[in-house]
């Protein structure tokens, strides 16, 4: 079995891979940055523009990531009782850890953030909602087959103590007559609208800001690329798979036009695995065709800015309510709330996908890109949007976004990424 190892995040491939050239994707990106204030030119940027810079403090971040080193053991020692575990935040922005549990516990009080935690008693355990919602989606929402009343996607809402379940609002009484008949506990679960199955930004693209086509056609399609990696001494890049559904575009190239716009430019590589079909993910792999380009471990923190780029890190549920952002080629930076660790959701091809959901933005052209953590971790692959969320940064840029709602987003895990086999 091959090994695939992630190297760094790859918005840009330096100069040596026309980086800094006139419409370059550094070009680009400067020159939506002054076309577009939604479009945020760094991570920093992103989070005051969304109002979460304000959490950002010394203190907080001592609290995620201790958080973060013990979640599996604090789960572990409460057992079945164990209903999660998030951050809420009080008047002065200042973090405080909730643990949820079934049932009155003893809490190891070297397991959780700090002292001023917040204990509450729910109805359900978390591995109770885990197994209720996976048995409703391989009931429901069997990949590639459209089962009636059609669910769109679901979560464990951790916070709520509930599963949610989406579907479109002319949906709503059927699907909740057909649990109600097949003896489901409808107190545990929170029926809410959503207009369609999710959208992806880009039919059919990839890359720093790249353009996935084929040689003899001048036309593509845009999305961003993800991290740069390795498979064994092999070079290659993750994108979104969403982005070479196309049998005839195979082919990755740089995009050198700035935007909304595509020009295809120097051939990066062909598409080497998609996973969106065969393994249920929503990522692919471009090849550095002949060791052309140079690849980097960093990450792109402006026009001709870098920061660094830290170690792949799973989910846990310490870190919903907390900051995440992603970068996008059309959208720049964007920060949120991590609202769910997975989520089973329809695609638009039929298949069911389990991605994780974020409140930030997202357009055409942003797919495929970084997810990374508050502290630079790598998250996961920009993947969908959830269509009834207002989620375009362009709506929110016209006015039409509605009280300033941020919209919901969804994403690719990391983790699954790499422990796929076939790698």
């Amino acid at each position: 079995m091959k090994k695939l190892g992630l190297l760094a995040i790859a918005f840009v491939f330096s100069a040596a891979c026309a980086g800094d050239q006139a419409g370059s994707p550094a070009a680009a990106n400067a020159n939506a940055n002054a076309e577009n204030p939604v479009y945020q030119p760094s991570m920093e940027a992103a989070m005051k523009a969304a109002g979460l810079d304000v959490y950002e403090t010394k203190r907080n971040k001592e609290l995620w990531a201790k958080a973060d080193l013990n979640s599996e053991k604090l789960k572990a020692s409460l057992g079945e009782s164990y209903a999660g575990s998030w951050f809420e935040y009080d008047s002065n922005n200042n973090a405080y850890q909730v643990i949820a549990v079934t049932r009155p516990v003893k809490i190891d009080k070297s397991l959780v953030a700090d002292s001023n935690f917040k204990l509450i008693f729910v109805a359900y355990s978390l591995k109770t909602l885990e197994s209720i919602m996976d048995k409703m989606v391989n009931i429901y929402m069997p990949s590639g087959v459209i089962v009636k009343p059609d669910i769109l996607s679901m979560e464990v809402d951790i916070k709520n103590n509930r599963i949610s379940v989406y579907i479109r609002p002319a949906d709503i009484p059927a699907v909740y007559n057909e649990l109600f008949k097949s003896g489901y506990d409808m107190g545990m679960i929170n029926i809410k609208p959503q207009d369609g199955p999710l959208e992806h930004h880009s039919v059919i693209d990839a890359g720093t800001h790249i353009a996935v086509s084929s040689p003899t056609s001048p036309m593509g399609s845009r999305c961003t690329a993800a991290f740069n990696a390795a498979i064994d001494i092999y070079p290659v890049i993750l994108t979104a798979g969403h982005c070479a559904t196309s049998r005839s575009n195979q082919t990755v190239y740089f995009n050198d036009a700035p935007g909304d716009y595509l020009i295809k430019g120097a051939l990066i590589g062909n598409i080497v695995y998609n996973d969106y079909n065969s393994a249920g993910m929503d990522s692919a792999i471009f090849a550095n065709a002949n060791f052309v380009h140079f690849m980097t471990a960093r990450i792109k923190n402006g026009p001709s800015s870098f920061g660094e780029v830290r170690s792949p890190q799973a989910l846990n549920t310490e870190m919903l309510n907390r900051n995440i952002c992603t970068y996008g080629s059309v959208s720049g930076w964007r920060c949120g709330k991590l609202l769910a660790l997975s989520i089973p959701a329809r695609m638009p091809n039929g298949a069911t996908l389990s991605l994780a959901k974020a409140s930030y933005c997202g357009d055409p052209g942003d797919s495929g890109g970084p997810v990374v953590s508050e502290a630079g971790n790598i998250l996961g692959i920009h993947s969908s949007a959830v269509p009834s969320t207002n989620y375009s940064c362009k709506a929110k840029l016209y006015g039409s976004f509605g009280a300033g709602a941020p919209g919901e987003t969804t994403f690719q895990p990391i983790m699954p990424v790499l422990k796929n086999t076939h790698y």
